[in-house]
């Protein structure tokens, strides 16, 4: 029998005060959260939360699967600055 891994629920793209409340939300509500910045140290607060938590320099498509963000469910986008990349 085909055995596969079930999607992770949440994926959040931008760890700035909003992205980062929302993942460290869900987190703490016990759903599985993928969650990406370029800010180091963004990331490593967020993976109190999660182990899913990745520094990506550049958004791009191979950074994106990289991190699994594909699987997931549902995936917010929480960039202010940059939106030509939202």
């Amino acid at each position: 029998m085909f055995n596969k891994k079930s999607p992770i629920e949440f994926g959040v793209i931008g760890l700035g005060r909003f992205g980062f409340a929302l993942a460290r939300s869900l987190a703490e509500a016990g759903k599985e959260v993928i969650a990406m910045d370029c800010d180091e140290i963004k990331v490593r607060q967020m993976r109190a939360y999660t182990d899913e938590a990745f520094v990506i320099k550049e958004i791009d498509r191979e950074a994106l699967e990289n991190t699994g963000i594909q699987n997931c469910e549902t995936v917010i986008v929480c960039i202010g600055e940059k939106m030509d990349i939202s």
